[in-house]
């Protein structure tokens, strides 16, 4: 089966919803998606254990941010594959948003000992943007400060 064609299909992947109560509140809705075959979850588990990684990084590259800022919200944090996945998705994209969006997380993302050569991208990732960055701006803060995170867990 292809997972990454049934992903690709997966128009509306929020995970929660809000709504207006119409007295100035919020309600917020948390979404369940009814079969497996909807869970963008489920699909990027079958996605790693069927190893359809390939398709997978040919499919995102047409997708928009907006569509891919939400699937990372179904990432696993624990896996190791998700990291991976994360690192080489701040490779294909080019969007500056994206990238702020995805560097400002990256301390959630699942670490161990065996993700050295993962975190030497991530710090050169970061490096590249700093360098395309005003010193004085809030990007610039939240790069050096997820800079530092990283160069301190180096030793």
């Amino acid at each position: 089966m292809n997972y990454v064609d049934l992903l690709a299909e997966c128009d509306d992947l929020r995970t929660v919803i809000l709504h207006p109560d119409g007295y100035g509140h919020v309600q917020v809705e948390e979404r369940f998606f009814g079969n497996e075959q909807e869970d963008p979850g489920y699909l990027l588990r079958k996605i790693a254990e069927t190893n359809q990684w390939d398709g997978f990084y040919t499919m995102v590259k047409n997708k928009p941010v907006s569509w891919l800022s939400e699937l990372i919200q179904h990432f696993p944090m624990d896996k190791p594959y998700s990291t991976k996945c994360f690192i080489k998705l701040l490779t294909l994209r080019s969007e500056r948003d994206f990238y702020m969006f995805m560097i400002s997380h990256a301390h959630e993302w699942y670490w161990d000992e065996n993700s050295q050569e993962l975190k030497n991208q991530l710090i050169s990732i970061i490096n590249t943007c700093l360098i395309s960055e005003s010193p004085e701006s809030i990007e610039a803060e939240i790069l050096a400060d997820q800079l530092e995170w990283f160069q301190m867990r180096q030793k």
